[in-house]
């Protein structure tokens, strides 16, 4: 089961100066996009996530930051300043977290021999 935190919860961030939808508008403008929907596919989420997150339902996460920045090439610094967030640290969502720590560990010899 997975809480929702609200982003008037988040004690880090100014709320003042909050706004994911100019992120998003922002992120839009850079891919040449006309719609959310043709946004929220290039990001790989649902439109109504895109939705939530716009509308402050959902927090924007660090690992959708990251998830942006890979699509967009804008940095997470820049991010962080278009949307309004100024906490220093951003934590994955428990399920990237759980993600990465459940996938297999492949030992850096076999890695190497894949390489060559």
């Amino acid at each position: 089961m997975t809480a929702t935190i609200h982003p008037s919860q988040m004690t880090d961030i100014d709320q003042s100066s909050y706004d994911p939808a100019r992120l998003f508008d922002t992120v839009r403008q850079r891919l040449q996009l006309h719609s959310d929907k043709a946004l929220a596919k290039a990001l790989q989420i649902a439109p109504p996530l895109l939705a939530h997150l716009r509308q402050r339902v959902l927090p924007v996460s660090g690992s959708l930051l990251l998830r942006i920045q890979d699509a967009s090439g804008i940095a997470v610094a820049e991010l962080q300043r278009v949307l309004g967030d100024r906490r220093r640290r951003m934590r994955l969502a428990l399920s990237a977290r759980k993600a990465s720590n459940d996938a297999p560990r492949v030992p850096v010899a076999a890695t190497r021999a894949v390489t060559r």
